[in-house]
């Protein structure tokens, strides 16, 4: 009964721990977009910045990944920081894929010039209260936006 048991929750959990690798992207890299929201999807656990760029004279569409609501909300984000039809340059880490028009969020800025980006600096990431549970928003130390984690334990 037990492999059972352990076979079970292994194959319920893996699926969750790879939706969390920033494998998929090329860390220490970096590409920038510029082009038209058509679709922001304020939703958890991930925002998505849907974005129509022309490339070689054809539009084609980028979704760019972004940290959840919680972490974007306290880096100023709101639900209307972006709209469709909003003109945006969008910095970020390529996908490994080139093929791939999925990219992870560094920073977005507006066509007002406001910059939009998760809240990275260490100064912000002083805890403000000691933890009783393990409710709440968590991250790794020094973020997790570069996936290459070996360096940070």
């Amino acid at each position: 009964m037990a492999p059972v048991v352990v076979t079970a929750v292994w194959l319920t959990t893996s699926p969750v721990l790879a939706h969390h690798s920033r494998a998929e992207f090329a860390s220490g890299s970096e590409v920038v977009l510029q082009g038209t929201v058509t679709r922001f999807d304020w939703t958890n656990p991930h925002v998505y910045i849907h974005v129509a760029a022309e490339e070689a004279g054809k539009r084609v569409e980028w979704e760019v990944v972004a940290d959840a609501v919680p972490i974007l909300a306290r880096s100023g984000w709101t639900a209307r920081s972006l709209a469709p039809g909003d003109f945006i340059r969008v910095r970020a880490i390529p996908n490994r894929s080139r093929q791939n028009r999925r990219v992870l969020l560094v920073s977005v800025t507006t066509a007002a010039g406001v910059t939009l980006a998760p809240r990275r600096s260490a100064d912000e990431r002083r805890p403000v209260a000691k933890a009783t549970d393990l409710s709440g928003t968590w991250e790794l130390p020094g973020g997790d936006d570069t996936g290459d984690f070996s360096k940070r334990w």
